[in-house]
């Protein structure tokens, strides 16, 4: 036999054998094995690869699951007022275990710097002319409560007072309040000694003027002589004595 018979013999053999395997594997339905598990590379270490689908014994023997988990957001409608409320009770920060709340946590008193606020437009009120005198009175009580000092409320009962000159009895009873809130201002009492100037009560005048030289009103004596009001008394040597 020659060597070309041989080589197609060898050939026809391999096919024959080949399909006589397919044909098996069809007869019996076993399916191709899987490939083999996909294992990272080596590590820098010298430790054996491990699959890369498999579970971390690390986290396994300490009860620990690294198992990602996908948290959906919370629903608008869920607990948004109350978690709120507590933060803010909490002054922002979030809630512990150890936290209790209170019903006066919930609305805390204002702040100073809200108080100061709401004092000034106490204050300014009582300036305003337009405001009614028991009204002017309350809001003078009510800055009281809210921390206005004795100085404050005076200056603003003394403003009041001069915006309400046209009206002498009027202004005066604010003259008085304030005189007798602040035993250290001397503008008040300085605006009574112009209403009695003006009523020509030359020994009321002197009395006040001296109050308000007893008071440190020093810088508003030095005004006598160039108002036109204390005319009567300007060159008293009593009043000059004053300066």
């Amino acid at each position: 036999m020659s060597r070309a018979h041989i080589g197609r013999f060898f050939v026809c053999t391999q096919l024959l054998c080949a399909a006589a395997l397919f044909a098996g594997a069809s007869c019996n339905g076993s399916e191709p094995a899987p490939p083999p598990a996909q294992t990272v590379g080596p590590k820098p270490d010298g430790k054996p690869a491990t699959p890369a689908d498999a579970p971390n014994p690390t986290a396994a023997a300490a009860g620990r699951d690294d198992t990602t988990v996908h948290r959906l957001p919370p629903h608008p409608d869920e607990g948004s007022t109350g978690n709120a409320t507590q933060q803010d009770a909490t002054g922002g920060r979030p809630l512990k275990h150890t936290d209790t709340l209170k019903d006066t946590d919930i609305a805390r008193p204002a702040t100073k710097k809200n108080q100061t606020s709401v004092v000034a437009q106490l204050l300014a009120a009582v300036r305003d002319p337009k405001i009614g005198d028991e009204g002017a009175h309350n809001k003078l009580r009510e800055a009281k409560k809210l921390g206005a000092t004795v100085r404050e409320r005076a200056k603003a009962a003394n403003a009041r007072g001069e915006s309400l000159f046209a009206t002498p009895p009027r202004a005066a009873g604010f003259f008085e309040w304030a005189r007798a809130t602040d035993k250290r201002f001397p503008d008040a009492t300085f605006n009574l000694a112009k209403l009695a100037a003006n009523s020509g009560d030359i020994n009321q005048v002197k009395t006040l003027l001296t109050e308000v030289a007893d008071r440190g009103g020093k810088r508003l004596l030095r005004t006598i002589e160039f108002d036109p009001t204390f005319a009567l008394v300007a060159n008293d040597s009593e009043v000059q004595e004053l300066k």
